[in-house]
């Protein structure tokens, strides 16, 4: 990621960035963010369900991201 890719970041600064590797059928930790904050995945191989919920309006929003060559 760099600060100069506005086509992806708009206006956007990031503060970290992680590497992540999750073996099929296992699920990451759940977690919470006490104040606004923008999270970008890049799914480079299979296939990724990232679930958000807001608890003020009670919706939960669901998104399906696959990688490359990805086979259902």
């Amino acid at each position: 990621m760099r600060l100069d890719w506005k086509d992806v970041l708009g206006e956007d600064k990031f503060v970290q960035a992680n590497l992540s590797i999750t073996y099929p059928g296992i699920v990451r930790a759940w977690h919470r963010h006490l104040r606004g904050q923008v999270d970008y995945f890049i799914i480079i191989k299979g296939a990724a369900k990232i679930c958000a919920y807001d608890e003020e309006t009670k919706e939960l929003t669901e998104i399906h991201s696959y990688g490359k060559n990805h086979k259902s």
